[in-house]
């Protein structure tokens, strides 16, 4: 009966030493519930794909949750056992209490529907195993019933999870050079990502850097203003500029997987990372470290010209 003390003690002991970081997402507890529901979106316009597997990942969700609340309906209207009843509906929809105190930088969402998962199926195993062995009343109906929903659950529950994974797989030239510039590089350098599809922290050097700059390694596609962007426009020099007149260290990965990604999620129209890439390797303040058909590494020049 201790345990819960114990678990109380690590989670406070945990927060205490890091509260810099859980700080960043706001208020520990932000009594926000429609506001902690909002999903973290990247924007843009994605892919027929990624829409296909996010409208997976909703199905998936809210069909398990919405059977799980029937059914413990069901059991509370028909009065059996109901204190088992509450004890299943807690360990079911419990989780939805997170909502109550952080939005977990839109991940809250997410998190609830991982903790709900062992009591919804604590819930929905014994009605559905009596269905497929014909033990309930209109039995025929009932495996028919569901044989379909578990079908249609699993293809969706599929979709979600795999999906997407093209999209988030790691290449070994940019591993290798994820792993080159953490080593080589000054712990106050930044490290300019396009969009996701690069490696990062990936060495436990890479605490040197934070300890410099926590964002040393942000995606360009955060910047305010830069999301969407054609790059037709002079934006590549003015930043150049920009970091030349601050004076840090910086190094600037694209990689083929970045191209992928946004192929997927449509962060940046069609052929924006590329132009982006050419206007680093063609600019004079930039000298290339690497250049192939699918890795471009460049440093900036920091010495004057």
């Amino acid at each position: 009966r201790w345990v819960m003390f114990v678990f109380a003690a690590m989670v406070i002991s945990w927060t205490a030493l890091n509260y810099d970081v859980v700080s960043s997402y706001g208020s520990i507890f932000h009594f926000d519930p429609m506001g902690n529901v909002a999903r973290n979106v990247n924007g843009g316009n994605p892919s027929d794909g990624q829409r296909l597997t996010s409208w997976s990942g909703r199905f998936t969700t809210i069909s398990t949750w919405l059977v799980t609340g029937v059914i413990l309906l069901i059991r509370w209207r028909r009065k059996r056992n109901r204190r088992l009843t509450l004890t299943l509906a807690a360990l079911a929809l419990g989780s939805f209490t997170v909502l109550l105190g952080q939005s977990y930088g839109g991940e809250a969402i997410f998190r609830v529907f991982l903790y709900s998962v062992p009591g919804c199926a604590l819930v929905i195993a014994p009605v559905v195993e009596r269905w497929l062995t014909a033990r309930a009343r209109r039995a025929r109906l009932g495996v028919l019933a569901a044989s379909a929903w578990l079908l249609v659950l699993t293809a969706t529950a599929a979709q979600a999870f795999y999906g997407a994974w093209f999209s988030n797989r790691v290449d070994a030239d940019a591993l290798a050079a994820s792993v080159w510039i953490v080593e080589n590089a000054s712990p106050d350098s930044r490290v300019l990502a396009l969009a996701p599809g690069a490696p990062g922290r990936v060495v436990a050097r890479y605490t040197e850097f934070v300890r410099h700059d926590r964002n040393f390694d942000g995606g360009v596609n955060a910047w305010d203003g830069w999301l969407g962007s054609d790059f037709e426009d002079d934006r590549v020099e003015r930043m150049t500029n920009s970091m030349l007149s601050e004076g840090l260290p910086t190094y600037a990965v694209v990689t083929q997987q970045m191209k992928v990604y946004n192929d997927y999620y449509g962060l940046f129209p069609g052929g924006a990372i590329t132009r982006f890439e050419q206007q680093l390797v063609d600019n004079p303040h930039w000298t290339v470290i690497v250049h192939t058909p699918t890795l471009t590494i460049v440093q900036l020049d920091l010495e004057p010209r």
